[in-house]
């Protein structure tokens, strides 16, 4: 029996912590027992009855110096005798290489002011040393996180022969388990394609890429081309460890927004997570990252296009966040261990453009070429005629009549054969009823012929129309009810067991019907999208009535399925989620609403689905019904102008908490109308307040004014005083970043008058609005005044605990530090600013600290930290539509390549980004070459910029556009021009207030 000692140390405020872990312990015991294993964990409390002739530490440090792995849990101190441990178990590990060790941070909200001043040192001060060290520690959030990783940890010492179990010796069968249920099984096998085959092992083989794009339109061959490669590769995959698939094409048929919890869902669990799910998108995609760089992984993602926005909207941006930051953060980091990610879509992923060449491909699969339509054609049973001379032109001609769509000829093919005896002549039965631009118009040409050729009310018709109803496979529980509850499917349930077989194979054979991937096991049926797209709609347009009814029977169904009233999961939630869908298709939107939606899902004030579960997402999804003509028109039918209003709210309320922004807009200003038209002035005021934060970072300052003022008139016809302090502040929010620095102060003041006239006990303007006013204070040189009010505002905050608070009064002292010469100490803030916003996790409001804190790295010439914010914030700005830090991150963008350009002269070393852009010191060459390069991309950043806050009259930094153009003039030689735009950029500064530019431009210099 291999024995493995883990020596656990931690201080006593982690008690529940250590508890929880050595419960883990023992549950991995259980699975490792019967590999010849046992994890032996001593712990402090061990040792409480022991007798020592010196102290008890010392019998601490001689049971570390005896194990394998010794790990540390912190939090918001390190004692003395910690250290100590940590000391003995690194002496032990220098000399024996044992134990290993491990050291996990927990990250949490501080709970009061003496943690601050005097704990809080001894932390920093031992990861301070940590880092001299070499030693690199894990941050975690909670037990289960905590257990996830460190049981990774442990699994991977085991696979890399650290320890050794029996079954090892004894067994060469591999592990490799692949999951690929969740793909859809192609209605004909591949033909062609011989050069996309071996162009995806290339790729695959090819460790600097990372992903991979098939884009072609629905029914071309996406997931034939897939389920080839994938079964090519079958059973070893090319060494990857983890293999997953999903389809995101089944869901989307129905005019409903979707998103990506359900394939999160699935796929932690194939990785071995344990516990609840990380609760928002962003930290589900990273935590997803960091599983699939454990190991050499395959992950294919089929038809993502139910995820995306319209071309016309957002370029086609992917709306779902999850899978959006998935793919930005592995596009720009690649996969550590190589392997692939295979998307699929109907159109091309915008978000990867900037990645292709380096971690990313695309592959645009076209329509099938003539030929390998035709010899498509021929496999699926086409046959010769008598007294054809020239078939295989006329297949070849066929082909291009049908454009080369797969699906079109798949199902053209089958008809033939069925219905044709293989005569291809019987083709031009087949009339054009649909415009030639029509998405998937060859296919529904032959669907349209089916129609014709089987009765209106015959099995086959009534089961496609069944299918129709659902975005997503139909179940066994989904059919039952449709048989009991729906009057068109009465006929349907007549059916004898061998009439519904027989039905369903015509169905397959006609390639109308997929093969279920676990038929025997599981009873549910599928077809392709476009073809439940063109029967379901077909249902709703000549008999919407009774497809009214099918969808309240399922409405019905799903809301019934929870046995509790007010479910506490996202799983017990999930029927409640399709209920949803149902009863808006069967237009109980008054009940879908009110009792389901408010009742059930958000528990009426408490709004237990976002407050509680974070899902954001699933109630986009859920509320999406209501809005069959985009996000700023909800349906009237039995809804008040007042429910109308409050879902419009809602809906920006989750885009917006989903970090989409530019979208949320749109409901929110719909919104803030119904109000004013409604006369209700405090809701009025409140959404004024909310679409301006939005217009603020979206392009609409001008806008944004104006609505401002607006709830400034809207608050004041109110009793509600925060209200009208709320207002004012926003009105000299907008003032600000316009540029009108007194009309900025002025709103201010007014609002602080108000404050400090009806709350006493709180004068001075606190939360958001009193870290915009400190922002206006410090652009005016008033660096003592903000940081008095930074302390004040952290002392409130802090108290009750608001962490997204907390992080923005820790970014104001730690500008205003800065700004008096601290460097040391603003650091200290700026960092707890960006740790504090991330444990928050409001993603609108990552950039802010990000990019403050990349301009202070800036200023002190750590350009590569400076980069990694930069990138950071600046993926999440263009993610998010916030055009404001767009604008502010390209200029930081300029400034670092100025400073990376200046830093250059004179040395011989080349940096991870010059090696990243194939750049070398070798010669002078190439030094003029790596310096011409920097010019460009600066001046690349100050254009782009330069036009963003031209178009959003951006006013604050039109002095620092002139500021970067300066530095770029004097970087090339031109003396003159960097004079002239110097002085242009000071005057700015002067007329404006800017006292903070002012001193930038004296302390640079040229």
């Amino acid at each position: 029996m291999e024995k493995i000692k883990i020596f656990l140390a931690s201080s006593s405020e982690l008690k529940t912590d250590r508890e929880q872990f050595e419960l883990f312990i023992n549950r991995k015991n259980k699975e490792w027992i019967g590999k010849g294993a046992f994890i032996e964990l001593i712990i402090w409390e061990d040792f409480l009855d022991t007798l020592s002739q010196t102290r008890l530490q010392d019998e601490y440090n001689k049971a570390i110096k005896q194990c394998d792995i010794f790990v540390m849990l912190f939090f918001n101190k390190v004692g003395k005798f910690t250290e100590e441990e940590f000391e003995t178990a690194f002496g032990q590990f220098k000399t024996t290489s044992k134990p290993l060790i491990y050291t996990y941070f927990k990250v949490g909200p501080i709970i009061n002011d003496s943690i601050i001043e005097e704990e809080m040192n001894s932390l920093w001060a031992f990861q301070k040393k940590l880092k001299a060290l070499g030693h690199f520690y894990t941050k975690y959030e909670n037990i289960d996180q905590l257990q996830f990783k460190f049981s990774q940890q442990l699994d991977k010492l085991a696979n890399d022969g650290y320890f050794t179990f029996k079954s090892d010796k004894k067994s060469t069968k591999t592990d490799l388990i692949p999951d690929l249920s969740h793909l859809p099984i192609p209605t004909t096998p591949l033909v062609g394609r011989k050069e996309r085959l071996d162009e995806l092992n290339t790729y695959f083989e090819d460790p600097r890429i990372s992903m991979v794009s098939i884009i072609a339109p629905g029914g071309v061959g996406k997931s034939a081309i897939t389920d080839e490669w994938l079964n090519r590769m079958a059973p070893k995959y090319k060494g990857a460890k983890k293999v997953f698939g999903w389809s995101f094409y089944s869901q989307g048929s129905h005019q409903t927004a979707t998103n990506s919890t359900p394939f999160y869902e699935a796929i932690f669990p194939f990785f071995g997570w344990k516990g609840n799910l990380p609760t928002s998108e962003d930290a589900k995609a990273l935590e997803l990252a960091s599983l699939l760089n454990q190991q050499r992984s395959l992950l294919v993602l089929d038809g993502i296009e139910p995820l995306q926005n319209n071309p016309e909207i957002q370029h086609g941006w992917v709306a779902d966040t999850g899978l959006k930051q998935l793919l930005l953060h592995i596009g720009r980091n690649g996969l550590e261990k190589g392997g692939l990610i295979l998307v699929s879509s109907r159109q091309p992923i915008i978000e990867l453009e900037k990645h292709k060449g380096k971690t990313y491909r695309e592959t645009n699969l076209e329509t099938l070429p003539p030929e390998e339509g035709a010899e498509l054609l021929q496999s699926l049973g086409v046959k010769k005629y008598e007294r054809a001379e020239n078939f295989r032109d006329e297949l070849v001609k066929t082909s291009e009549e049908f454009g080369g769509h797969a699906l079109a000829l798949v199902l053209l093919g089958k008809m033939i054969a069925q219905k044709y005896e293989g005569d291809l002549r019987e083709k031009d039965q087949i009339p054009s009823l649909f415009k030639e631009k029509e998405q998937g118009v060859h296919a529904k040409r032959v669907m349209s012929h089916y129609e014709s050729l089987w009765p209106k009310d015959s099995p086959e018709i009534l089961f496609l129309k069944m299918l129709g109803l659902f975005d997503r496979p139909m179940g066994e529980g989904e059919r039952k009810v449709l048989f009991e509850k729906a009057g068109f499917a009465k006929p349907l349930a007549a059916l004898k067991k061998d009439q519904w077989n027989d039905m369903t194979k015509r169905l397959r054979e006609a390639g109308l019907l997929l093969e279920s991937p676990d038929a025997l096991h599981r009873k549910e049926w599928d077809t392709h999208p476009l073809v439940r797209s063109f029967f379901g709609e077909r249902f709703r347009e000549g008999e919407e009535e009774k497809w009214k009814e099918a969808h309240k029977a399922l409405f019905d169904y799903f809301r019934d399925l929870p046995e509790k009233k007010q479910p506490d999961t996202p799983e017990e939630l999930a029927p409640l989620y399709r209920a949803m869908t149902h009863g808006c298709l069967a237009g109980a939107y008054k009940t879908a609403m009110d009792d389901v939606y408010w009742e059930r899902i958000k528990r009426g004030g408490v709004y237990y689905s976002t407050q509680k579960l974070g899902l954001y997402a699933q109630d986009l999804a859920a509320i999406s019904g209501f809005f069959p003509e985009g996000w700023e028109s909800p349906v009237q039918s039995s809804l008040s102008e007042a429910d109308q209003g409050w879902l419009l709210g809602e809906t920006s309320f989750c885009l917006m908490s989903l970090g989409r922004m530019q979208e949320a807009v749109a409901p929110r200003r719909a919104r803030t109308k119904i109000a004013e038209k409604l006369e209700d002035w405090n809701n009025a005021s409140n959404s004024a307040e909310s679409l301006v934060n939005l217009l603020v970072f979206t392009r609409g300052l001008e806008e944004a004014l104006e609505v401002a003022e607006k709830g400034i008139e809207w608050a004041d016809k109110t009793d509600g005083r925060h209200r009208q302090v709320i207002s004012r502040s926003k009105s000299g929010q907008t003032y600000f970043h316009l540029g009108n620095l007194e009309a900025s102060l002025e709103a201010f003041k007014e609002a602080e008058k108000i404050q400090s006239e009806h709350y006493k006990d709180s004068p001075r303007l606190r939360t958001l609005a009193g870290v915009d006013y400190c922002s206006l204070l410090l652009e005016k040189g008033e660096a003592e005044e903000a940081l008095d009010r930074g302390g004040y505002g952290l002392e409130i905050s802090a108290r009750n605990n608001w962490l997204m608070q907390m992080a923005m009064d820790h970014l104001t002292l730690g500008r205003s530090l800065e700004a008096l010469g601290k460097k040391e100490e603003a650091k200290k803030e700026l960092d707890l600013a960006v740790d504090g916003m991330r444990r928050a996790g409001k993603v609108q409001y990552m950039p802010i600290v990000l990019l403050n804190r990349a301009a202070f790295f800036l200023r002190c010439s750590d350009l590569e930290a400076a980069r990694k914010d930069l990138e950071e914030a600046m993926e999440i700005a263009e993610r998010c539509g916030m055009v404001l830090y767009e604008a502010d991150g390209l200029l930081l963008s300029g400034q670092y390549a100025v400073s990376s350009m200046q830093k250059d002269k004179g040395r011989g070393q080349t940096t991870e980004d010059e090696k990243a852009r194939g750049q070398t010191t070798e010669d002078g060459g190439k030094k003029k070459r790596r310096a011409e390069d920097w010019i460009a991309h600066a001046k690349e950043a100050v254009e782009r910029a330069e036009e963003m806050i031209t178009e959003m009259k951006y006013g604050l930094r039109y002095a620092e556009v002139d500021l970067l153009k300066s530095r770029i003039a004097a970087a090339e030689g031109k003396k003159e021009g960097a004079e002239s735009l110097l002085n242009k950029a000071r005057k700015r500064a002067e007329e404006m207030g800017q006292v903070r530019v002012i001193k930038l431009i004296e302390s640079l210099g040229h």
